[in-house]
């Protein structure tokens, strides 16, 4: 039922074509039932790093153009597209928690394609989309399987923030941030390379 994919370092189960999630359920008609690929995702020094080093500048490109992002000082956050549906409701009632609960429900991520998922390669997976797993498929999980499955998204997520601090630092002392020197900070990322 899930699997730990070792050539990408990713989780898989065939449980998320048909979203079993109640959380993640799609309010929005018309949208495609989309369970957690609704998010926004984040790309950290890792990923990029990954792009860049296979020389898949056109992923960078369309990063560096993309008007529905958030830049940070090393991160990027590439926000899902929100269904208008949801412009349309009134959310005076609803508590913060309520409405970004159901800003979600009508989300779908910028790289998700109807039928196939999510529409990056594996290897330029952001490192919380290849080690998430909803809590109905936990559910599901025998100890075994959770104990296997546990050590999986440890590894995964330690190699990127492993990754990540020490490229801060780097980045840090040289006073470059990728909200401010985006083609620097690439320019880094290809020096390591």
């Amino acid at each position: 039922m899930i699997y730990y994919d070792n050539t990408y370092k990713q989780i898989l189960t065939p449980v998320c074509r048909e979203c079993p999630d109640d959380y993640f359920s799609c309010r929005a008609k018309g949208l495609p039932d989309v369970g957690c690929c609704s998010y926004s995702p984040t790309f950290t020094l890792f990923e990029l790093y990954k792009i860049v080093k296979d020389q898949r500048y056109d992923l960078i490109d369309r990063l560096s153009r993309n008007h529905n992002v958030t830049w940070n000082r090393y991160e990027v956050i590439v926000h899902a597209n929100i269904d208008t549906s949801f412009f349309e409701i009134d959310l005076s009632p609803l508590s913060t928690i309520e409405q970004d609960d159901l800003k979600l429900q009508h989300s779908v991520c910028q790289f998700f394609i109807e039928g196939k998922g999510c529409g990056l390669d594996p290897t330029y997976k952001t490192s919380v989309c290849r080690s998430f797993f909803c809590t109905t498929v936990e559910d599901r999980l025998s100890l075994d399987e959770g104990v296997q499955i546990g050590a999986a998204v440890k590894e995964i997520k330690a190699d990127a923030e492993m990754f990540n601090n020490f490229h801060e630092r780097e980045l840090k002392i040289r006073n470059v941030t990728l909200k401010d020197n985006f083609g620097e900070v690439i320019n880094y990322l290809k020096e390591i390379h």
